[in-house]
């Protein structure tokens, strides 16, 4: 059993160290992102490569603190959509590039980091009780 602990404290390190690397550029792009309200113009839609129906980026309009206009389009796409036409969303965007822009969600701006952390701290959790009672018994 003392094994099989210290193999989930592997398995779940790995999944905190990868959680940290996908933080880093997010963290990153906050540190000079500008937040801006979009609206929703448009949906571009997708399919799925296994035929299992759409998927929808949004298509959204927003201005930057300088007043110029941007229409940017989300690279993730989901099902439902984000949004649809007409409603408000939040954007953070690099103001050397306003293209450069993500949806201003924690959902959309920490998912990866988020999971990887999630399943990494029940690894090590578990991997550190079977560790502890291993020693115990």
């Amino acid at each position: 059993m003392l094994a099989i602990g210290f193999g989930f404290l592997g398995v779940g390190a790995v999944f905190v160290v990868v959680a940290y690397l996908c933080s880093v550029p997010t963290r990153r792009f906050l540190l000079t992102a500008v937040d801006a309200t979009g609206t929703v113009v448009d949906l571009a839609e997708s399919s799925r490569p296994e035929g299992g129906g759409s998927r929808f980026s949004v298509i959204v309009e927003f201005r930057t603190a300088g007043g110029a206009t941007v229409r940017w389009t989300e690279r993730t796409a989901s099902d439902p959509p984000v949004g649809q036409p007409g409603e408000a969303v939040p954007i953070k965007y690099d103001p050397t590039d306003p293209q450069r822009a993500r949806l201003g969600t924690p959902a959309r701006l920490w998912l990866l980091p988020r999971l990887f952390g999630t399943i990494g701290a029940a690894f090590f959790g578990t991997g550190a009780i079977l560790v502890i009672l291993s020693v115990a018994l």
